[in-house]
């Protein structure tokens, strides 16, 4: 498990997670999305399968197929969902 940050700019909000580092990112998004909706009560717009996420850190966007291992994400990273 890695501790790290998630800006959703629709939003605007940052939101810290404990993240399986071994999941898929497609799992994660969902998890993720899953989790913000039952906090602010609320629906994010768009389909779970469009949303990107990505390194702020490492300035680039995770293909959804990999895990955030393979992307070498550590702890205290700022991530984005979009």
């Amino acid at each position: 498990m890695i501790n790290g940050d998630v800006y959703v700019p629709s939003l605007d909000r940052m939101y810290n997670f404990n993240l399986d580092e071994e999941s898929r990112v497609s799992v994660l998004i969902e998890e993720i999305s899953e989790l913000i909706c039952q906090k602010e009560h609320s629906v994010l717009d768009g389909e779970k399968d469009r949303f990107i996420m990505g390194s702020v850190d490492k300035e680039l966007n995770f293909n959804p197929k990999y895990s955030l291992r393979e992307y070498s994400i550590k702890n205290g990273e700022k991530l984005i969902l979009v």
